[in-house]
C-alpha cells in the first residue's frame, strides 16, 4: 500500500491505523470466506485463500482488488488515498512452503511496481528478470569503479542547411565482454 507512510507522517498513527482497518474491511468484503488476511509490515498485507479458479480469473480479480483498495477512504474528518500494488503466486498442489510462496508473491508485487501495473502473477520469468536486473546493477557498479564509461559528442545536422544545429552528449560503456 503506497502512501501509508506519508499518511501516517502527516496525520498521525491513529488515523493511519483507522485507514489500515478500512483497508482490511474492504478486503474482507470481497475475499473468499476462508481467507487469511495478515499484515506483514506497515504497508504490506497478505491474503491467503484456496481457489480452484484459473490463473487468468484470479489475475482479473486481483486487478479489481487493487483498484478497490486504491479508491478514496472516508475517515471522518479526513480522507485517505492509497495506491495498491498486488503480486500473487499460485501454489499449485501445495508444492512450495509458505515462506517460498510469500517470497514469490512479494517478488511479483515489486515487479508489478517496476512494470507500472497494479497486479502481477509470479512466473519463472519474473525470477529470471530479477536475477538479470541484479546482475546488471552489479556490472554497472563495477563499471563505475573501473572507469569504463566515457562521453561522446554527436552533432545534429540540419539537413536543409547542412549546418550543425546542436550537439548531443552520450555516455558510452566500454563493456569488457560485450564491447
Amino acid at each position: 500500500l503506497e502512501g501509508l507512510e506519508q499518511f501516517e507522517g502527516s496525520l498521525g498513527y491513529d488515523l493511519a491505523l483507522k485507514l489500515i482497518k478500512a483497508v482490511g474491511a474492504r478486503i474482507s468484503n470481497i475475499a473468499p470466506k476462508e481467507s487469511l488476511i495478515a499484515a506483514l509490515e506497515d504497508s504490506l498485507l497478505v491474503l491467503v485463500f484456496y481457489s480452484d479458479d484459473s490463473k487468468e480469473f484470479l489475475s482479473r480479480q486481483l486487478e479489481e482488488v487493487a483498484a478497490l483498495l486504491s479508491e478514496p477512504y472516508d475517515l471522518g474528518s479526513h480522507s485517505g488515498v492509497l495506491n495498491a500494488q498486488c503480486g500473487f503466486f499460485v501454489n499449485e498442489n501445495f508444492a512450495f512452503a509458505a515462506e517460498t510462496a510469500l517470497k514469490n508473491a512479494n517478488s511479483a508485487m515489486h515487479q508489478a511496481g517496476v512494470c507500472g501495473t497494479r497486479s502481477l502473477l509470479y512466473t519463472e520469468s519474473i525470477k529470471s528478470a530479477i536475477v538479470e536486473r541484479q546482475a546488471m546493477e552489479a556490472e554497472l557498479r563495477q563499471a563505475i569503479a573501473k572507469n569504463q564509461f566515457f562521453m561522446q559528442y554527436h552533432p545534429i545536422v540540419d539537413l536543409r542547411t547542412g549546418r550543425i544545429d546542436t550537439v548531443e552528449a552520450l555516455i558510452r560503456w566500454k563493456h569488457p565482454q560485450d564491447g
